[in-house]
């Protein structure tokens, strides 16, 4: 059960017996099985009534309370890790669209290589997270850990394709159609990398919403 209800429940349960108690001793008559209103007796049994349900309140608000901190520490964890890493996103996406757009220019024959060592090198470079910086993010909304752990995979893969290729200087027919057709491939794998950067980004952005400005 949420605790935020089941500590709600208590204090209307709570505040149903205070005014249960409030209403019957003001109007001095208790139900027929009780002594009269004004008696020692019935003052003991309210007392002990309200004092059993206080002590409830306590209990469940001192096991809640661990749980509320740690709801607090995670969320401060996330809002400092999405600090950290919001600026280093977007650096990663100006370098990776660029990056994109190249792979994906038509090749020209010029007698020149494809620059597929460049190209991994500046994949590699751009990817300026570890593993280890994602996990204060793990239960944050919009789930940016689980998307840049993927597009970290997907930009290193990548970066493995490319700086695997031969240096062809001179393309045939085929050759050329597949040197095409393994650029495109690799241009969609960095658009479809810089997209979950993106939307991870957009996640980091809302956690810091409300962060007061220095």
């Amino acid at each position: 059960m949420n605790t935020r209800f089941l500590e709600w429940l208590v204090f209307a349960v709570f505040g149903g017996v205070m005014l249960y108690s409030l209403h019957h001793i003001l109007a001095g008559s208790f139900p027929a099985n009780t002594t009269p209103a004004h008696g020692a007796g019935d003052w003991a049994t309210w007392v002990g009534a309200i004092g059993t349900v206080g002590t409830l309140i306590g209990t469940i608000w001192l096991a809640t309370a661990a749980t509320r901190r740690e709801k607090q520490i995670a969320h401060d964890s996330a809002v400092l890790a999405a600090a950290g890493i919001q600026i280093r996103l977007l650096d990663t996406l100006h370098a990776l669209v660029a990056i994109a757009e190249e792979l994906g220019r038509p090749i020209e024959d010029d007698g020149k290589p494809q620059p597929y060592v460049t190209w991994a090198h500046r994949i590699r470079s751009s990817i300026t997270w570890q593993i280890a910086d994602l996990t204060p993010l793990i239960h944050a909304k919009g789930q940016p850990a689980p998307a840049l752990a993927v597009a970290r995979e997907w930009l290193l893969s990548c970066a493995d394709e490319l700086q695997s290729r031969p240096f062809n200087q001179d393309y045939d027919d085929f050759e050329y159609w597949e040197a095409a057709e393994f650029n495109q491939s690799q241009a969609d794998i960095v658009h479809g990398a810089a997209e979950m950067i993106r939307e991870a980004k957009r996640a980091c952005d809302r956690l810091l919403e409300h962060v007061p400005a220095p």
